[in-house]
């Protein structure tokens, strides 16, 4: 499988190669992990195969999760009301806590509605 990486104006920033096994894809593969240069716009993904699947098509269930740039996935998403009021967090492991507020904007409640 190769990475293939490319600036706004589609000149090719880079290519990264992954050989698996005996230099055969291995479909059941969960995973494989990559840093993307600072001037790259978009990227390609080329299976050994032949098939070229972009960010855009899941044809083979293809999915892209972005790293922090710690390089781990302990990213923690919040929510915002209308107020712009941290309404609800989820957390990398699953947890979920939401928080409800009065008219005048001070915290009233902090639940967790999924642990």
């Amino acid at each position: 499988m190769s990475i293939i990486q490319a600036d706004a104006q589609g000149n090719n920033a880079g290519e990264i190669h992954n050989v698996y096994g005996k230099g055969i894809w291995n479909w059941k593969a969960h995973y494989t992990r990559f840093v993307v240069q600072p001037n790259v716009a978009s990227i390609r993904i080329r299976f050994a195969v032949g098939g070229e699947v972009g960010a855009y098509l899941d044809m083979d269930q293809v999915r892209l999760r972005l790293l922090n740039t710690q390089g781990n996935l302990n990213l923690v998403h919040y929510e915002y009301n209308q107020s712009n009021e941290v309404k609800r967090i989820i957390y990398p492991n699953g947890k979920i806590v939401e928080i409800e507020y009065d008219a005048n904007g001070n915290q009233v409640q902090r639940k967790i509605v999924k642990e």
